[in-house]
């Protein structure tokens, strides 16, 4: 399986995880797509076309744009899922897991990336494929939308509190406790799940 959670793709990290993916999906190839899935509407595109020139400067074309509010397209889904990787950005993210379950695209992504797609996720994007997206709370995330299950994809054995002050002087680590087994990135970390084994870029705090 291979997954790349980033707290910010701002990290220097960040291009040399998804290299890496880039290379491991598709090492003796040149071509290369991925698609994205929006956290809320943009209808702007505002928060997209940055992550596609992103993707684009590492080899990777990415002209799929998936909506999952009123602007959401179910002819699309195919398309997405036969890609080599999908991105799911970042955002609310309760907002952001009511709507796959809305959409059912939650166990969709699951089935993709056991089938051996990659999937990359920033900050709430990565939180949805932890056992629970509970843990948002500790980052200032809030239920707003109501959603009554906070379970997420179950991609990994941990949950997720990206966004870790370098200077925790609000307690995020004494908070994130609750959410044991949880991992903490600062947002320069990166975490990449490489097959069965996982590689930290920077230095991610592990609570186990």
């Amino acid at each position: 399986m291979e997954l790349v959670l980033l707290s910010s793709m701002d990290s220097k990290h960040a291009s040399t995880a998804v290299a890496a993916l880039r290379a491991r999906l598709h090492s003796d190839s040149s071509e290369m797509t991925a698609a994205y899935i929006a956290s809320q509407p943009d209808p702007n595109r505002e928060y997209y076309r940055p992550v596609k020139d992103w993707y684009a400067s590492l080899g990777i074309e990415m002209n799929l744009y998936l909506e999952l509010e009123q602007g959401y397209d179910a002819k699309l889904v195919d398309r997405l899922l036969a890609c080599d990787i999908i991105h799911l950005s970042g955002g609310d993210t309760f907002r952001f897991l009511y709507w796959l379950k809305q959409r059912e695209l939650l166990l969709r992504l699951k089935e993709f990336a056991l089938s051996g797609g990659g999937l990359v996720g920033l900050s709430a994007g990565a939180m949805i494929l932890a056992p629970s997206i509970a843990s948002a709370a500790v980052c200032g995330d809030r239920n707003d939308i109501g959603l009554q299950d906070p379970a997420g994809a179950g991609l990994m054995e941990f949950n997720l509190v990206p966004h870790l002050p370098l200077d925790d002087n609000h307690g995020w680590l004494r908070q994130a406790d609750q959410f044991r087994p949880v991992v903490l990135l600062h947002d320069q970390d990166v975490l990449a799940l490489q097959g069965q084994e996982w590689v930290s870029f920077g230095s991610p705090v592990w609570k186990v």
